[in-house]
């Protein structure tokens, strides 16, 4: 039983939640409208190789390990021309 005093501040809870959803769908729709900027400063990418592609699958070192003052942790042992061949590629330790 109401008390005659109480009064309902929303007609219904359908309309109040149906209100709050299109302000939240307007809000995404807002955010994804607008194009994508990178957030680090002074970044700019190569533009050749768009979001999502692999890097190629050619095993190689990310930096000169002779160059001066670099770090080396591991060096790979030296393998012949011969044992070269012979090694599959996916088991080749990068130099």
């Amino acid at each position: 039983m109401r008390s005659p005093y109480r009064k309902m501040l929303v007609a219904t809870i359908d309309e109040l939640l149906q209100k709050e959803k299109g302000a939240h769908e307007e809000m995404i729709k807002k955010l994804l409208s607008k194009p994508f900027k990178m957030p680090v400063p002074g970044y700019s990418s190569c533009g050749s190789r768009p979001l999502g592609l692999r890097h190629s699958t050619i095993r190689c070192a990310l930096f000169d390990p002779y160059a001066e003052g670099a770090l080396v942790l591991f060096t790979p042992p030296e393998i012949s021309a011969h044992d070269a061949l012979k090694i599959d590629a996916s088991k080749k330790q990068v130099v």
